[in-house]
């Protein structure tokens, strides 16, 4: 798959994984869009095309990502020096590194969105992304905002504290349900 062919733009992981989903979901035999993030806000990740290499790690407030299945799982990640797709098994260990002690301190938590919620109840005016002032910490991406009919909600998304819209797991608890759909 050429991650070239679909609508990404830089820093808005959740805009860019929303179009990939809408385009691709129908493929799956089942799939997941993962919001990740730490009780800190803050958590480490490895392989990211942020970084000056794999062995750097790289400190993100948030990421998105698509988790699919069709015989094993797959992550699709747009920011990742890793394989798009790349197993599932092989992304989460080479991104995550559970043995390195950012992760002790940042644990990475995961939140399980069911594709087709995402697809229909995501909606953001991008002010995550804006300063007081109103202007853009990054330029936004040139596409209008997904579904602007609803009221925006990035936040609920984003919110850790609530299982509202989707199963929170920790690293362990993902590598374990990727291990028993694989068998």
């Amino acid at each position: 798959m050429d991650k070239s062919k679909f609508k990404y733009h830089p820093f808005y992981c959740e805009e860019n994984i929303w179009h990939l989903a809408n385009e691709i979901v129908v493929q799956f035999q089942q799939s997941f869009v993962l919001f990740i993030s730490s009780p800190h806000e803050i958590f480490p990740i490895w392989n990211q095309d942020q970084s000056s290499g794999p062995e750097e790690v790289l400190f993100w407030d948030y990421h998105v990502i698509f988790l699919v299945y069709e015989n094993q799982w797959k992550i699709l990640d747009f920011n990742t020096l890793l394989s798009f797709p790349e197993n599932a098994k092989i992304y989460f260990n080479q991104s995550f590194r559970p043995e390195h002690v950012y992760h002790f301190i940042y644990p990475p938590h995961f939140k399980f969105i069911e594709t087709d919620t995402y697809l229909n109840k995501f909606s953001s005016d991008r002010s995550h992304m804006q300063e007081a002032s109103g202007d853009f910490l990054k330029p936004p991406p040139p596409w209008s905002v997904i579904n602007q009919n609803l009221k925006p909600n990035f936040s609920d998304f984003i919110n850790f504290n609530s299982k509202k819209l989707g199963e929170i797991l920790n690293l362990e608890e993902v590598l374990n349900f990727i291990s028993k759909k694989q068998k």
